[in-house]
């Protein structure tokens, strides 16, 4: 049986893995297009870490890597984006005139699938 200290150090662990994915995963949705190297150097996080948590979000389908274009000398960097089969977020938005449903990745990005003006104006 684990003792308390024990099992508080692997929560604090746990949670400091995961407050490390959400930071990735707020770089993509603020900067679209970011590579994982640019994520990395902002976060402060090496190269290793950077590697670990963007492959726990792929095997999570929250997010994928695509290659990103050469920009000189070094190893290839990819760029990060929301997984194309992960969660998506439906949001509508009714206004006086008019009403708009759109669907959004991880990203933020609203694609608006339909919208119309109102029929007439009886609630």
């Amino acid at each position: 049986m684990a003792s308390p200290a024990n099992r508080s150090g692997s929560v604090r662990a746990r949670d400091t893995r995961w407050r490390g994915a959400l930071a990735v995963l707020e770089e993509m949705r603020r900067e679209p297009g970011v590579t994982r190297a640019a994520v990395a150097r902002r976060l402060g996080l090496t190269t290793g870490s950077a590697t670990e948590i963007t492959a726990r979000l792929r095997d999570l389908a929250l997010l994928a890597e695509t290659q990103a274009a050469t920009s000189g000398r070094g190893r290839p960097t990819t760029v990060l984006g929301p997984h194309p089969e992960g969660p998506l977020v439906i949001a509508v938005d009714i206004r006086q005139e008019d009403w708009r449903c759109a669907v959004a990745a991880l990203d933020g990005a609203p694609d608006v699938v339909e919208a119309q003006t109102h029929a007439d104006r009886d609630p």
